[in-house]
């Protein structure tokens, strides 16, 4: 029992540290509900996602009273896979006129440095626009490229090759974690011929999170699992570990008449506070 309670001082303590870093690099708590509606006239079901609760926060707000860009983040368990999982949400909500991936890579890149585990980490990058380049110029009509997106967000990797191994091996193989050199070699040329911008906002997006000096990859099966991703999709690891530390991407949320747009990540408590086995206080 003393272990226990040991453990969870500690995990409360160095979760209100996380939450002290947020509010010193700008960002301010905002409240979710902890259920949210499943359709109009429904009794609600529990929260499976901080990012929605929050637009439905913000919009509630005349738009006079939002200062853009805006700083938010939000506290809580989510239901998931049968079960709650503790979390911290942070968003970056954009004004138009600036883009959030550089602060939000150099606010991770913070959260790393003061995490106790010193393990490897691995930042993955997605990105949902590239994917459906890729599928568009191997052929596949609106409806294969939803069927590919479908069931990459499902998790199902295999299934979304077969779609694109009907039109050459070498397009399946891009659904793979690619190294900057294999990128580099490999994708970008085909990029910069088919699709130049996305290939210069793929070198610009690779760029920033490489600068977090995290060892970082392209891995164009990464979609994320939510319908308002519309652009850059990352994950980040710890190697050995299968549950992803951070999960976010870019966002779009429309909610009523009103729409919002940035970049933000959930960052999961469970992996996060992990220590490894024989280390000085975790668990026995």
């Amino acid at each position: 029992m003393q272990e226990w309670l040991a453990e969870e001082t500690r995990r409360y303590q160095e979760t209100l540290q996380l939450i002290g870093q947020l509010v010193r690099a700008g960002f301010s708590p905002i409240p979710t509900d902890p259920s949210e509606p499943e359709e109009p006239g429904e009794q609600g079901r529990m929260r499976r996602d901080h990012t929605v609760a929050i637009v439905e926060r913000l919009s509630s707000w005349s738009p006079q009273r939002l200062s853009l860009p805006l700083r938010v983040f939000s506290s809580g368990p989510v239901y998931e896979h049968g079960r709650w999982a503790d979390s911290l949400d942070v968003e970056y909500v954009e004004d138009g006129a600036t883009q959030g991936e550089a602060e939000v890579f150099q606010l991770i890149q913070r959260l790393v440095e003061s995490r106790a585990s010193q393990a490897e980490l691995v930042l993955a990058l997605g990105h949902i626009g590239l994917l459906e380049a890729l599928c568009q110029a191997s052929g596949l009509d609106s409806e294969g490229v939803e069927s590919v997106r479908r069931s990459l967000s499902q998790g199902k990797i295999a299934e979304a090759k077969r779609f694109l191994l009907n039109l050459g091996a070498e397009w399946a193989e891009w659904l793979c974690p690619l190294s900057a050199e294999r990128w580099q070699r490999h994708l970008a040329p085909w990029l910069e011929q088919v699709a130049p911008p996305a290939a210069q906002e793929s070198q610009r997006l690779y760029a920033l999170a490489a600068a977090t000096g995290l060892s970082t990859r392209w891995d164009l099966s990464l979609t994320g699992s939510w319908p308002y991703y519309t652009g850059l999709v990352f994950s980040l690891y710890e190697v050995g570990l299968g549950q992803a530390l951070i999960k976010g991407g870019r966002f779009r949320v429309v909610q009523g008449s009103r729409e919002f747009r940035g970049v933000g990540f959930t960052l999961w408590l469970d992996p996060w506070f992990r220590r490894p086995l024989g280390s000085a206080g975790g668990l026995a």
